[in-house]
């Protein structure tokens, strides 16, 4: 071999040495980062479960006491005082789902959010996360529309579809003007599944929301001033799939957002 041959041959080891070293180096530093990230979101998940367990003990008993006050179980209350006191329960039921909504979150970062589904009749379901927001629909004096008869049972976490339909009631009475309807009606939809479609009369999603709405942190209006933390309808997705369902999205020809949610008929089926 011609000593430039080898010179050039040494050359090569050389640099692919070289360049070995160095993408050694560069998978070090990214083990390292990545072991940090997953060290960050370990903390963070811890911190969400933990504050979140924390509050809920204080706050359950502002809840409590302020709802026996509003309820006037122990006497009449003169104007003023309940009229504070209902703004107390409101102010910190709201901070109740806030606070579940961050717990959700942590469980579902750590793949620990469960369902336990069963046989649910779906009346009592939609009755049921009705009357949850029927203080709030009555307050801004919107009238709830339910419509149920085409479908009588779901296969379902009764606990978590009652969640699930309180926060798009909810959301769909707080984009509602005053005086207005929101529309709560059933269906039954292909491949053995029940459509639960929510449709209120508030200014609908803007179109640059309507794809990423269902991610953490998104708010439905796109504007800081609302109040939520646009977790809940990340949180009600999830669980939906969990369900073997889904929700999904659109604004209504006449005005208006549109949600729609599918859980599976109960009919011929067997609970898990």
């Amino acid at each position: 071999m011609a000593v430039e041959e080898v010179a050039d041959t040494k050359a090569a080891i050389a640099a692919l040495e070289h360049r070995l070293e160095k993408l050694t180096g560069e998978n070090r530093e990214l083990d390292t980062a990545r072991r940090d990230a997953n060290r960050a979101t370990e903390a963070r998940d811890r911190f969400l479960a933990t504050v979140s367990h924390e509050l809920r003990t204080p706050l359950n008993a502002v809840i409590g006491f302020s709802e026996i006050c509003t309820s006037e179980l122990f006497g009449a209350l003169p104007d003023p005082y309940l009229g504070y006191a209902k703004d107390i329960f409101g102010a910190s039921s709201h901070l109740m789902e806030l606070v579940n909504d961050l717990l959700d979150l942590a469980r579902i970062e750590r793949d620990e959010l469960a369902v336990r589904c069963e046989v649910t009749d779906l009346a009592e379901l939609v009755d049921g996360a009705a009357a949850m927001v029927s203080l709030e629909a009555s307050r801004k004096a919107v009238d709830l529309e339910l419509e149920t008869n085409e479908v009588s049972s779901v296969l379902a976490d009764p606990v978590r579809a009652r969640q699930i339909l309180v926060n798009l009631i909810n959301n769909a009475v707080k984009y509602s003007g005053s005086g207005s309807q929101v529309f709560v009606h059933a269906a039954v939809a292909d491949a053995g599944y029940a459509q639960i479609t929510i449709r209120d009369n508030g200014p609908g999603i803007p179109d640059d929301l309507l794809g990423t709405i269902f991610e953490p942190f998104e708010r439905a209006s796109g504007s800081a001033n609302d109040d939520g933390m646009g977790i809940g309808l990340y949180v009600s997705r999830r669980l939906a799939r969990l369900m073997d369902g889904d929700i999904s999205v659109d604004n209504a020809p006449e005005g208006g957002a549109c949600f729609t949610v599918t859980l599976p008929i109960a009919d011929n089926s067997t609970a898990r």
